[in-house]
């Protein structure tokens, strides 16, 4: 059972309430077809900050226990290039397999890698060193105008509601719960087709929070660690914008067993992550930090 002041419960609620009512305006105004979609979902995205923020103010403690500080720079490289690299290791492993194909990329006559993606490294004709260079570069340059959004939901998510749920609950069952949550907090638009067009119900409900579950992993270990959200904010617009390529791949008749290990894949590499880049460190009511690393 997860335990939570009854306050913070209360945000939760009203969070979601929230967030839904702008999901559903975005809905019925024409979803992604229509060109206030961008809009109406980034402002659902910056919602989890503000819910945030809102109850600290309420309650008088400060804005300070969010994690502000950039935290140590090893983590913030590493936001910056793991999800890249996870994307790597996923296209790698699908085209390898045959199990999925991601069009954007082709073998040129002479067995060298071409595409038309806006890679911000020469992209004509590369090796497959060179397409791995440049996936990683764009990735870590994609990843910061997007983490203007995503520092939104992190300053709820990780900043927030996980340091919440440590003061009075085990890490694992923290983060599990978390992620669960933030799945379901995305529901109305992954059952109106957005992410998962062909598996609408089983993306809300199973692949999704299977997935959540291990990014939340990943973003656990980097908050705890670097006692910094902003790790957190870059790593998350990583997935957002290069691990795009892995989540849209064409697998084909074999679909559910592509999104299954997509979502596997993040469970047991984030878990593994948060296990092995925890060991030691006391989980306190704050996001962690160097200092409780020791």
């Amino acid at each position: 059972m997860i335990q939570l002041d009854r306050d913070v419960w209360r945000t939760l609620a009203k969070l979601f309430a929230a967030t839904y009512l702008l999901q559903a305006v975005a809905i019925l105004r024409g979803g992604e077809e229509s060109s206030e979609f961008p809009l109406w979902i980034g402002a659902s995205m910056l919602l989890p900050g503000i819910f945030a923020l809102l109850h600290l103010r309420r309650a008088g403690r400060g804005w300070r226990s969010i994690g502000w500080r950039p935290g140590h720079p090893v983590y913030l490289a590493l936001a910056l290039t793991l999800p890249a690299l996870l994307t790597l290791a996923g296209l790698a492993l699908f085209e390898g397999t045959g199990l999925g194909r991601q069009a954007a990329f082709w073998t040129d006559a002479s067995g060298r890698v071409a595409t038309e993606l806006p890679l911000l490294l020469p992209s004509e004709s590369m090796s497959f060193a060179g397409l791995a260079l440049n996936v990683v570069v764009t990735g870590a340059v994609m990843s910061l105008p997007i983490a203007v959004l995503t520092l939104g939901e992190e300053v709820g998510w990780r900043g927030f509601f996980q340091p919440e749920l440590l003061k009075r609950n085990e890490l694992f069952k923290s983060v599990v719960f978390l992620g669960v949550v933030w799945a379901l907090w995305h529901a109305p638009l992954i059952l109106a087709g957005f992410n998962y067009p062909r598996t609408p119900v089983l993306g809300a409900f199973v692949f999704f929070p299977i997935a959540a579950v291990g990014i939340s992993a990943w973003l656990a270990w980097l908050t705890l660690r670097s006692g910094s959200i902003w790790p957190a904010a870059l790593f998350h617009a990583g997935v957002n914008g290069v691990g795009a390529l892995v989540f849209e791949m064409d697998f084909g008749e074999r679909d559910l067993l592509g999104q299954s290990a997509i979502s596997c894949g993040l469970l047991l590499s984030g878990l593994a992550a948060l296990w092995l880049g925890t060991r030691g460190l006391a989980a306190s009511g704050s996001s962690g930090g160097p200092d409780a690393a020791r």
